[in-house]
């Protein structure tokens, strides 16, 4: 029973996390689009695309949750996990590219240097 409530919780947890990615990430290039100020948004994606790996990702690896399992973004919009997370992951993609930082955001999402050198200075 309490494993059931324990993957309840954080299949919720998942869903706010995706949720809240994709809210920052729109916020985030809404400021870049405004100034095309890089080193006003690199950061701030860095720290997303970090959050997005440890709070959904790593999630979704330890509980194994199926792609077609349902998720609100929203109140109102129904999508299925694989859905919501090629959204979000699609959305940081774009403004890595806009930045010319995809390498480094590609880092972050594999776990490569940029990831542990970001965990390290936690």
């Amino acid at each position: 029973m309490f494993d059931f409530l324990t993957k309840g919780l954080e299949y919720n947890k998942l869903a706010k996390a995706l949720s809240n990615t994709i809210v920052c990430i729109d916020k985030l290039q809404s400021v870049y689009n405004q100034t095309y100020e890089r080193s006003a948004v690199g950061p701030g994606l860095f720290d997303v695309a970090f959050r997005f790996k440890n709070e959904v990702i790593d999630r979704m690896d330890k509980y194994n949750w199926p792609s077609t399992s349902p998720v609100f973004l929203d109140k109102m919009k129904k999508h299925s996990l694989g859905e919501a997370v090629s959204i979000a992951t699609t959305k940081i993609y774009l403004l890595a590219e806009d930045l010319d930082v995809k390498k480094y955001v590609i880092e972050i999402l594999n776990e490569g240097d940029t990831y542990y050198k970001m965990k390290n200075a936690q």
